[in-house]
């Protein structure tokens, strides 16, 4: 998920001001991106109870 903020970081910056109107397509992905990453579920301390989820392993006590 990083990696996807780096990407977007980055074509924002090369789009210029261009990248901030609504009128470009960009714009609201970047958003999306950046709102995302804010949230809660995907932080780095969920990534291990939600694997073990995912693969049919119990919980091993983190919060899902």
């Amino acid at each position: 998920m990083n990696q996807a903020q780096e990407v977007a970081n980055f074509v924002f910056q090369a789009c210029g001001t261009n990248a901030i109107f609504e009128i470009n397509p960009f714009e609201r992905r970047f958003r999306d991106i950046h709102t995302v990453l804010a949230q809660g579920q995907s932080h780095v301390s969920n990534y291990e109870p939600v694997g073990e989820v995912l693969m049919g392993l119990p919980p091993s006590g983190h919060r899902v």
